[in-house]
């Protein structure tokens, strides 16, 4: 009987651990839809992070664009990348005026102002706008010299749509590229244990053990 209550007190203390260490390997990631779109998370997890690109496209803005990509799947998670940079008219579009073209997450401020010092946050002339939707901020909030922004989302069902129309598209520039890739199911979030408890209820399991197993050689 002592034998398997120090058993089972051991392998108690063996499934903590890994419950722990399976727990910190699940990401968790921001979710560009929170407070835009009714019934969406803060947060979206998955298992693991191993992004899988499935469509990519040029968002050209030097034409209309009438697009939809492939559907999104419910209960997946997505991220899209945009990188590059468009602007509008003849100074931040085909001039590129004191470097004041937008890229997809920083807006232009104004024909003198240098997008590298002005970071005001923007849409990207519409790139982060689809499906009808503005607000969007990417998962690293922060200007990125590199112009490349991540956005997490989960799939609807649905393919997502871009609309972009302008009365005047020969002054206008774009090296703007969209990549939707797929990160697999979503998750349901672990209860980790803060880290001070996990370390406590281990040392205490372990504790127990190691009386078990003082009383048993003193019994003998």
């Amino acid at each position: 009987m002592r034998q398997s209550l120090l058993g089972l007190v051991l392998a108690a203390a063996t499934s903590c651990v890994v419950a722990a260490q399976s727990a910190s390997a699940q990401t968790s990631l921001p979710n560009a839809n929170y407070g835009l779109i009714a019934g969406e998370t803060q947060y979206l997890y998955v298992a693991t992070f191993d992004p899988t690109p499935f469509f990519t496209f040029a968002y050209d803005i030097r034409g209309a664009i009438n697009l939809t990509s492939p559907t999104l799947l419910l209960g997946n998670a997505y991220r899209v990348r945009v990188s590059g940079r468009a602007g509008v008219g003849p100074l931040d579009g085909f001039l590129n005026y004191n470097n004041s073209r937008p890229d997809g997450a920083f807006d232009y401020c104004g024909f003198f102002e240098n997008l590298d010092t002005c970071q005001r946050p923007g849409n990207g002339v519409a790139v982060t706008m689809w499906d009808g939707v503005d607000g969007r901020r990417p998962a690293v909030d922060v200007y990125n010299p590199s112009h490349v922004y991540d956005f997490f989302i989960a799939g609807r069902d649905a393919g997502l749509q871009w609309r972009f129309t302008d009365s005047f598209y020969s002054d206008n520039y774009s090296d703007m590229q969209v990549e939707i890739s797929s990160l697999g199911q979503l998750v349901t979030p672990a209860a980790v244990p803060e880290p001070g408890s996990s370390t406590l209820l281990v040392a205490g399991l372990m504790a127990l053990a190691a009386a078990v197993r003082s009383r048993r050689s003193r019994d003998r």
